[in-house]
């Protein structure tokens, strides 16, 4: 990733976590009604990520071009950092919740998973094109391109930690608005597999475009099996 595109995405990220989900939601119900359609929260995350995705793509992407470039250019290791990152995570993702399980006696249900169910049920297709194609993309450009890829090269451990951090807040920190609890953190924890191989997917692969695919692979799975 170039300096310049670097920049804008640092630049970007508190806007995209902070900012935009309330200026889209704002701004949703005029864009939708120019188009005589009466927006739900499945149509405002739609538009959420459509406006992300069109700022990456203007802001980063050469990046993008590139990256899905080397993508062919070693298809072999790009599909196997892919499938094998997604086997990684679901041997992850049950290890996780039998940790879950011991800490607490009550099952949680991530609010962010129950919110998307809810709008799957308002809009199927709206969200299947949200969750399954513009959200990796934008996702992944900018949690993986711009944090983890760069820390990298710096200190792994400090990549991998940060890029979860981040990642997981950005899901659930509208859930800690109310307060901090102990769930709070279990809804953290249960985004480590994910960034977890995702990062790893990105490291072993070299291209963004095998957390991409990855990322799609996990979100399909998430709806296929709720």
């Amino acid at each position: 990733m170039r300096k310049k595109e670097l920049i804008c995405g640092l630049i970007y990220l508190p806007i995209y976590i902070f900012l935009m989900p309330t200026v889209i939601g704002y701004s949703a119900n005029g864009f939708f009604t120019f188009f005589e359609v009466r927006p739900s929260d499945a149509h405002v995350t739609l538009l959420y990520y459509f406006v992300s995705l069109l700022f990456i793509l203007i802001c980063m992407g050469s990046f993008l071009k590139e990256s899905f470039r080397a993508f062919f250019d070693r298809l072999g290791q790009s599909l196997r950092a892919s499938f094998l990152g997604y086997l990684f995570y679901v041997l992850l993702l049950y290890a996780v919740s039998i940790l879950v399980s011991i800490l607490i006696i009550q099952q949680v249900t991530n609010p962010n998973t129950a919110a998307v169910q809810k709008q799957l049920l308002q809009n199927s297709r709206a969200m299947m094109l949200a969750s399954l194609v513009l959200a990796p993309i934008v996702e992944e450009t900018l949690f993986r391109g711009v944090i983890f890829g760069p820390l990298l090269k710096i200190n792994r451990i400090a990549a991998y930690a940060l890029s979860f951090l981040v990642f997981a807040i950005y899901h659930v920190w509208q859930y800690m608005l109310s307060g901090i609890t102990p769930q709070f953190f279990i809804y953290l924890l249960q985004y480590l597999p994910g960034s977890i191989v995702l990062s790893w997917s990105y490291e072993k692969s070299g291209t963004i475009w095998s957390p991409i695919l990855l990322h799609m692979l996990i979100n399909s799975a998430t709806i296929y099996f709720s």
